[in-house]
């Protein structure tokens, strides 16, 4: 029994046909409990601008609610301060960490050099 590529794509095309014909006379014949209705407002896409901080950040408070106008300067938002105090710490802790290092491998160079002076 061999099945030819010529049945097959006949068999397709007529589930194809009758499950379009079903859903096309279902539709027809349906009928629908009811219907939402609800008011709406569409609004350009356009008009919608991402605002974001060049670091980023917690935001601690939104000053502006949607509709509000704006000039140019006034503050939309006030973030959380206690990220950026960490990383101030940190930075500190950083720098005052360099600074150790930084002496300690001028005095081994100092060190090196008076002994190295001091044999010769």
């Amino acid at each position: 029994m061999s099945w030819s590529i010529r049945g097959s794509a006949l068999l397709g095309l007529l589930t194809v046909v009758i499950l379009t014909l079903g859903v096309g006379v279902w539709g027809a014949w349906a009928s629908l409990a009811g219907a939402v209705i609800a008011q709406g407002q569409v609004q350009i896409e356009a008009r919608a601008q991402i605002v974001q901080h060049r670091d980023g950040g917690v935001v601690k408070a939104i000053l502006v609610r949607d509709g509000d106008r704006v000039a140019a300067g006034d503050p939309l938002l006030v973030l959380d301060e206690a990220e950026l105090a960490s990383q101030a710490k940190i930075l500190a802790d950083l720098l005052v960490e360099l600074t150790t290092d930084w002496r300690y491998a001028r005095a081994s160079d100092t060190a090196a050099t008076s002994s190295t002076r001091s044999t010769g």
